[in-house]
């Protein structure tokens, strides 16, 4: 693993030991980094039989530690449910039935998402357990998948335990569960389709289900219009992500086109390229909106765009820009973003700095696929190095940031994912790309001086290796502010041995400055061996000899058993929940300003949490 030594030099005084590294980790394969809630498809329906059986267990797979399970209220005098949280897993038992059959419906509910629900069924009283029987409803007979092929799930009652369900087409899967039968397709990209799902159990008599799947969605003409300088009356050669079959766009004498395209839906498009020119990237999806570009005709480099009647403001419409790398000569001091880009897994290299008095304003548009990877031993990791200016309402909706080398030094490689070290602010962003380093967090590596990170917010997992890590920010201290801030991803440490590490779901070693008004509940994880450890749901270290101030947080009692070193305010979701006071950063509003930085602030005794106002 990587790790940079670096020394600081503090304006208020010295401090020897003054920062430590971040770093961050999203899910790009996944889009997401993302809160969920699985139940696999072949456990969504059980089946007992009339006397009281065994329990049956069912797995639950989530990332969201206050998750819960229960029967609806009219069935449960006979059917129980036990959630397990320790290993995830759901107990679900019946008693005796002594009348017709039955059915109850267990929710299984996890943060603010889509609940997942399980059908339990217990047979009539007076079915023989000890005769054969295999039972399929006709309802269940015929079954109708969509062109995407997904699961449906039905109940399959029998007493023969070594049942099976074979399909007569490779495009067709039957999953046997518990009690029950998984049935899915994979996509269909022709005409509708027909298959037979054969279940058999022992000497009875199979039951076939017919299973049809409807035709592939049509078809739609995709237009995309180009606007060009630089390439007027030009043909150019289009390629796109995950398609090898080529494009053609032809610019008219005014550098405009259109590219048009039939696809069931639309593609990112990868690339451009002129004759005898060279692949300019654009990461942008089909019918994202107008994509504008600069070029230059004879070495085909992209060149900065500005805003009409506003050379202060460039602008980033594509991956070729943002790879520009906030260059842009004066008098640019902003930067917009017109539209959501993927650097399609091209590997990023950080950026020196943002400049006081200089602004990248994503307008609430997302990266992604941000990817960083290095084994050097020293050094600030994030789209910048460091930032003394200001990143808005930008969003890095996936990507994995990889820092491995290790000087020894406690100050080695600090990682964040929009900046290594900020005395600048960030506001209203957030992160969804896992992180991977010794002293990493999911905003900043390390805040100081005056900077300011608010209405800001991280899903990624974040994973340290040595030195420690945070949701929002791994070392904070001088007069830093961290206001209306939160949470929501795995956060863990692996330091082994004697060396020390700091772990906290918003700030992991707190020296100095303000937390306010933040709250976390993403499970805060010790995985190491390490003796010397300071780990808590809201901060890990705390140095009281600088007057460090925690103020007005929240946290789930299942994130972490306490709040953090020294930290008395600080209270769990049960204890009490924030009302609406934007005087203390607690407001509701849609501008994040003025303390109101929140669209909701949820439901006090549910999983219902605070969302802010960009959400």
């Amino acid at each position: 693993m990587k790790k940079n030594v670096i020394f600081f030099r503090s304006l208020i005084g010295i401090l020897p030991f003054l920062f430590l590294g971040t770093a961050c980790s999203s899910d790009s394969d996944d889009p997401e980094p993302t809160p969920f809630l699985t139940i696999a498809e072949a456990d969504k329906a059980i089946s007992f039989t009339a006397d009281n059986a065994a329990p049956l267990t069912i797995t639950v797979s989530t990332n969201v530690s206050d998750w819960s399970a229960s029967a609806d209220a009219a069935n449960r005098s006979w059917c129980t449910v036990t959630p397990n949280p320790s290993d995830k897993t759901i107990s679900i038992s019946v008693s005796a039935n002594t009348g017709v059959a039955r059915t109850a419906t267990v929710t299984v509910t996890a943060g603010s998402l889509t609940p997942v629900t399980i059908t339990v069924t217990q047979a009539a009283a007076g079915s023989s357990p000890d005769l054969p029987s295999l039972t399929i409803a006709d309802e269940d007979k015929n079954i109708n998948l969509n062109a995407a092929g997904v699961a449906q799930t039905i109940t399959v009652t029998t007493n023969v335990s070594d049942w099976s369900a074979t399909a007569n087409a490779n495009w067709c899967t039957a999953v046997k569960g518990t009690g029950t039968l998984a049935i899915s397709a994979t996509p269909n990209t022709g005409a509708e389709r027909t298959a037979t799902v054969t279940v058999t159990a022992g000497d009875l008599t199979p039951v076939i289900i017919t299973v049809t799947q409807e035709a592939a969605t049509p078809s739609q003409t995709i237009n995309t219009n180009f606007s060009i300088s630089g390439y007027e009356g030009q043909t150019l050669e289009v390629a796109f992500v995950d398609n090898n079959t080529p494009g053609s766009l032809t610019l008219d004498a005014s550098g405009n086109g259109v590219l048009a395209t039939t696809h069931t839906q639309a593609l990112t498009i990868k690339s451009i390229k002129a004759t005898e020119g060279k692949d300019i990237l654009i990461g942008r999806k089909e019918d994202s909106g107008n994509i504008i570009l600069s070029v230059d005709n004879s070495t085909h480099a992209v060149k900065w765009r500005t805003k009409t009647d506003d050379n202060a403001t460039a602008l980033i419409g594509t991956a070729a820009e943002l790879s520009l790398r906030f260059h842009a000569e004066d008098p640019v001091t902003n930067y917009e973003f017109e539209a959501d880009i993927d650097l399609m897994d091209q590997e990023w290299t950080p950026v020196s700095s943002l400049a006081e008095g200089k602004t990248v304003d994503g307008q609430q548009h997302k990266i992604y696929n941000l990817n960083i990877t290095s084994e050097e031993t020293e050094g600030y990791w994030g789209i910048f190095k460091q930032v003394h200016g200001s990143i808005i309402n930008l969003h890095i909706a996936s990507g994995t940031i990889t820092v491995t080398g290790d000087s020894g030094s406690s100050g080695s490689n600090v990682v964040g994912t929009f900046a290594g070290y900020l005395v600048g602010q960030i506001k209203g962003c957030s992160n969804r790309a896992t992180v991977n380093s010794n002293s990493c967090g999911g905003i900043c590596g390390r805040i100081s001086v005056s900077g300011k990170i608010s209405g800001c917010a991280n899903y990624g997992n974040i994973t340290s290796t040595s030195r420690g890590a945070a949701g929002i920010c791994y070392f904070q201290n001088n007069t830093s502010t961290i206001e209306a801030c939160y949470n929501a991803g795995t956060i863990a440490s692996t330091a082994s041995g004697t060396n020390s590490y700091y772990t906290g779901g918003i700030v992991g070693r707190f020296s100095a400055g303000t937390i306010t008004s933040c709250y976390n509940i993403g499970t805060i994880t010790k995985k190491g061996s390490s003796t010397d450890t300071t780990v808590g749901a809201i901060n890990g270290s705390f140095s009281a000899g600088n007057n460090p101030v925690i103020e007005n947080c929240y946290y789930s009692a299942n994130s972490y058993t306490s709040a953090g070193t020294s930290n008395d305010t600080s209270k769990t979701f049960s204890e009490g929940w924030p009302t609406d006071n934007a005087g203390i950063n607690w407001g509701v509003g849609t501008t994040g300003t003025d303390g109101a930085y929140w669209s909701s602030l949820g439901t006090s005794g549910t999983t219902n949490y605070p969302k802010l106002y960009w959400e």
